[in-house]
């Protein structure tokens, strides 16, 4: 919830959370892709968007950063 208001759009990221869960961190990015964009839309990102988007989907900025930087 509060990274679809911070970001200014509503966000589904069930799918997002669950594959965190289960450690699919590339499932992860793949989902947080369909619903925010790729490496250009987290780049225009402030810092805290992209916390608020890392914490609703189980995972840290780092790993985020991470996984966007290797795909």
């Amino acid at each position: 919830m509060e990274a679809s208001v911070l970001l200014g759009r509503q966000l589904n990221l069930d799918k997002a959370r669950e594959l965190a869960l289960s450690g699919d961190l590339e499932g992860v990015l793949a989902e947080v892709k369909n619903q925010v964009g790729g490496a250009e839309a987290l780049s225009r990102m402030n810092v805290i968007q992209r916390k608020a988007l890392a914490q609703s989907v189980g995972v840290n900025v780092e790993q985020l950063s991470r996984l966007v930087r290797n795909n």
